[in-house]
């Protein structure tokens, strides 16, 4: 009957073995098994009471007893036996395992039995392939990312952290994480003890403040980190740069807003041409052509912004694509002579709106009423001002005044308040000159000069 002492070495053998994670036999000096963990019959698909006092040829394919007895010498010396081998599973097949063998001594140094430890190596590969994957992960990845102690010391710090936070590895490992991120203190106060074995990710944003005094908004997420038992044992945090995130939110508030800008004064534009189309015009049909023309042309100049992201257009392509409806192919009937330049917003839709209304009286009464009529633009430098001039000939005469319509509210009106100067228009025998001085203010940068 075994003594006190006896039994609480022997249960505490039992519960050391039943929680071990490896296979763990306990052999008698003749290799018969005394004792076997969970691990082991696992690993080899026999229960303990089929493996207990069983000898340990049982698991070990035939080919390796040749070894049997030199291994057993070694241990009776007190060495420790450690290898690559194989184990014979209880369906036949073999598990490839790693080992490690382990003599065990009594007071008197006789030899009275030895520990058989072996893992699974296709377990073992795959939580290394795991682990390695892990630490490359969070070596390559571009957010900052660290893990602690359960009372926030730093245990792990990428270099990503180091980037962010401008605090090398071996500094800031072993510190307190709050000197670094202050924010966390008080997300940590949400997981309180009870509900922490079951806490859930915590997200927010804040901006940080690295050791030269730079800041740098984040996302921030944290959650505890939880041992195979579920018990916390510390914590992960990662930390995302959302600078470029909140530039492109910034980005996208200030479009709507140019965009909403731009979307009004639009429709006020449109209403007035609805407007003034509806008290010129004698019949629906006519009101319904021209404004329709109308919008057509606008839709050209905003074609043009467009493609450029709304940085401005070319003068010359402005007039071009204006006045294509109304000479098609003949290019010879449109020249553009002067340097070309890039307007900006508001003057390229004002003056597109200016070509398409000169283009249209042109088609009726001017230079395009014939198949002979010509028309000249001419952009010429004053200073840091440059001067347009629309000049029509070989039209029909022209011997009444232009119609008090839309279009001389455009080309004289809207003209002159854009521009804030006033442009003027002359009825010549031999054509229409309109003339407006365009300020430096509504050119982006000046082109090379070319003509058409």
């Amino acid at each position: 009957m075994l003594h006190s002492k006896e039994k609480l070495s022997s249960k505490f053998l039992d519960a050391l073995l039943a929680h071990m994670d490896d296979a763990v036999l306990v052999m008698s000096p003749d290799g018969v098994i005394a004792r076997s963990n969970a691990a082991a019959a696992e690993l080899l698909g026999f229960p303990a009471d089929e493996l207990v006092g069983r000898h340990a040829r049982l698991i070990l394919p035939k080919q390796w007893w040749l070894y049997w007895d030199s291994r057993l010498a070694e241990l009776r010396q007190g060495n420790t036996v450690h290898g690559m081998s194989v184990r014979q599973h209880k369906d036949g097949h073999l598990v490839d395992v790693e080992f490690k063998t382990v003599g065990i001594f009594d007071s008197d140094e006789i030899f009275i039995g030895y520990f058989n430890i072996f893992k699974d190596l296709k377990k073992k590969d795959a939580e290394e392939l795991a682990n390695t994957f892990l630490a490359t992960l969070v070596r390559a990845s571009p957010d900052a990312i660290l893990s602690t102690s359960i009372d926030l010391r730093v245990r792990t710090w990428n270099a990503a952290a180091e980037a962010l936070l401008g605090v090398a590895s071996d500094e800031a490992i072993g510190s307190a994480l709050e000197q670094y991120i202050p924010q966390l203190q008080p997300v940590m106060v949400e997981f309180s003890p009870p509900q922490l074995e079951v806490a859930t990710i915590r997200r927010f944003e804040t901006t940080v403040v690295n050791k030269n005094g730079g800041t740098t908004p984040v996302s921030i997420v944290v959650c505890p980190i939880l041992n195979s038992a579920g018990v916390p044992t510390g914590w992960f945090v990662s930390c995302t740069d959302i600078t470029e995130r909140r530039k492109a939110e910034e980005n996208t508030r200030i479009i709507m807003g140019e965009l909403s800008h731009r979307a009004k004064n639009l429709l006020t534009v449109i209403t007035a041409m609805a407007t003034n189309s509806a008290h010129t015009e004698s019949s629906r049909s006519s009101f319904e052509i021209d404004f329709s023309e109308r919008l057509h042309g606008l839709a050209r100049s905003h074609d043009l912004l467009v493609q450029s992201n709304w940085n401005g257009a070319w003068l010359h392509r402005l007039a071009t694509e204006q006045l294509r409806p109304f000479v098609g192919l003949a290019q010879n009937r449109l020249a553009i002579n002067g340097p070309d330049l890039n307007l900006r917003p508001d003057a390229t839709q004002c003056l597109g709106l200016a070509f398409h209304e000169l283009a249209t009286n042109a088609t009726k009464y001017g230079a395009l009423a014939n198949p002979m009529g010509i028309i000249s633009i001419d952009i010429v430098d004053d200073g840091a001002d440059h001067v347009l001039t629309w000049s029509e000939r070989g039209g029909t005469e022209v011997k009444t005044p232009i119609h008090e319509g839309f279009g001389m509210v455009v080309i004289r009106d809207m003209i002159t308040d854009t521009f804030g100067s006033e442009a003027t228009l002359s009825l010549n025998p031999e054509g229409l000159v309109w003339s407006a001085r365009l300020p430096a203010r509504f050119i982006a940068r000046p082109g090379s000069s070319d003509s058409m």
